[in-house]
Order: structure tokens, then C-alpha cells, then sequence
């Protein structure tokens, strides 16, 4: 889990598709519950708490067979731009890689 920029990202371990990740469709001010989820993903929305989140990039970061497990994250504003950094490799350790996500 990461806050970047304005958003909320949550990483989820995928052995099978690979590692996905997740951002919020709504800002971190806005999350307080109130306020319905519009479009994408709504099986998060339960009207309690919870707001939808939108699935980033593809599973496995196109390589889902290496990229299946999340090891750390880290957030970076540079400019105008928010990155996200996240380390992700197999279940074997054969290969960490860092990728960076543009928000």
C-alpha cells in the first residue's frame, strides 16, 4: 500500500497472472465513505468505507510469469509527476527487478 501524489495504490501478489496494482479512483481527501463509486470496479463500493479502485498497467507488468510478488514500494514527485517505485520478482528470488508506474 502507497499514497502517491493524491492517490491511494495497493499491490496485490499474484503467483498465477502475476502482481497487479490497484489505484484509487478517488482522491485521499475523498475517501471517507460518503460518496458512491462511479464507473470501473465497483465490487470494492459496499457504500461503508470502501471506494473503488482501478487495476494499473497489466498483471505481472507484462511479464507475469517473473513479476508475481511485490517486495517494496516507494513513492517520488518530481516536477509535476508522481512515480511509483516497486521491486517485484518470482517466488524463487531468480530475478529482483525495480519498475516505476507514472501516476
Amino acid at each position: 500500500m502507497q499514497v502517491n501524489g493524491s492517490y491511494l495504490y495497493i499491490g496485490f501478489d499474484n503467483p498465477t497472472n502475476g502482481a497487479q496494482v490497484y489505484r484509487s479512483q478517488a482522491s485521499i481527501t475523498e475517501i471517507d465513505g460518503t460518496t458512491a463509486c462511479t464507473g470501473g470496479d465497483t465490487t470494492a463500493d459496499n457504500g461503508d468505507g470502501y471506494r473503488c479502485f482501478t487495476q494499473q498497467g497489466t498483471s505481472g507488468f507484462g511479464v507475469p510469469g517473473e513479476n508475481q510478488y511485490f517486495f517494496s514500494s516507494a513513492s517520488l514527485r518530481k516536477g509535476s509527476q508522481n512515480f511509483i517505485y516497486v521491486t517485484v520478482g518470482d517466488a524463487n528470488l531468480v530475478a529482483i527487478k525495480v519498475l516505476r508506474q507514472v501516476d
